[in-house]
């Protein structure tokens, strides 16, 4: 039997390499202790509010691993409603707590989500540690967070794709604002960088737009819609002529 698919958050701290440097050492270690403990809370909240308000049983995101200066959750979801509700839970939390550690650390936040499915193409193993994940959702999770940017919710473009096919999409626009090459990922040709934004927008500083393209798009292109963000992973997918089992 297949098992359901589980879609992974990555949630990393901006800059926290250089404010470790610049900090002295007690105050970076509250800030990553706040980090690690805090988070979680903000997360569950957030998505207890997104089911009810749904009228879905989502079970709490789970703490998977912890890397340093980021953490994942991940959670087990049927259709593309569960995972809408729990996209969008993670999103408020996501402002909620880079607001928070703006304020009392000034430090930032950046994210990347995305799912994968078992047993194919992917592998579900046990360790000492708990379940780990292996395989080709899993690497295009990770390449993508090397593209991520600050106050910004990167999406994998399959998770992309299921979302915008719920039947609760409300209040939420898709920016697709560029390309990157992910190492190893489809034979390095340049995927499509899409984000999520929500009822609370997108934030970046003026000078950005002058330091990154994928800012510059974001700020020039509308948004796309549902239909047009579907079209757009289409043909991505047959020029590529992607073959899911061989990712």
């Amino acid at each position: 039997m297949t098992d359901k698919p589980i879609v992974f958050f990555h949630l990393d701290l901006d800059n926290a390499t250089s404010f470790k440097y610049e900090k002295h050492s007690q105050d970076w270690k509250d800030a990553f202790k706040d980090f690690y403990g805090g988070w979680s809370k903000y997360l569950r909240h957030a998505v207890e509010n997104r089911s009810r308000e749904h009228g879905l049983k989502l079970q709490p995101l789970r703490f998977w691993k912890g890397l340093g200066d980021a953490q994942v959750h991940k959670a087990e979801f049927e259709g593309a409603d569960e995972v809408f509700a729990y996209v969008l839970g993670f999103y408020d939390a996501f402002h909620q707590f880079s607001d928070y550690l703006m304020n009392r650390y000034n430090l930032g936040l950046k994210a990347t989500a995305w799912y994968a499915t078992f047993p194919e193409p992917n592998l579900r193993l046990q360790t000492p540690a708990g379940d780990d994940y292996i395989g080709p959702d899993l690497d295009i999770g990770f390449r993508l967070t090397t593209v991520s940017q600050s106050n910004r919710i990167i999406l994998a473009m399959d998770l992309a794709d299921l979302v915008s096919r719920s039947q609760l999409i409300n209040n939420v626009t898709f920016h697709h604002v560029g390309w990157r090459s992910l190492k190893g990922v489809h034979r390095d040709t340049p995927y499509p960088i899409i984000l999520l934004n929500g009822q609370t927008p997108i934030k970046v500083p003026i000078w950005e737009s002058y330091l990154s393209d994928l800012t510059q798009k974001y700020l020039m292109d509308d948004p796309l819609q549902p239909e047009g963000l579907q079209k757009l992973i289409a043909r991505y997918k047959s020029d590529l002529q992607y073959d899911r089992d061989k990712i």
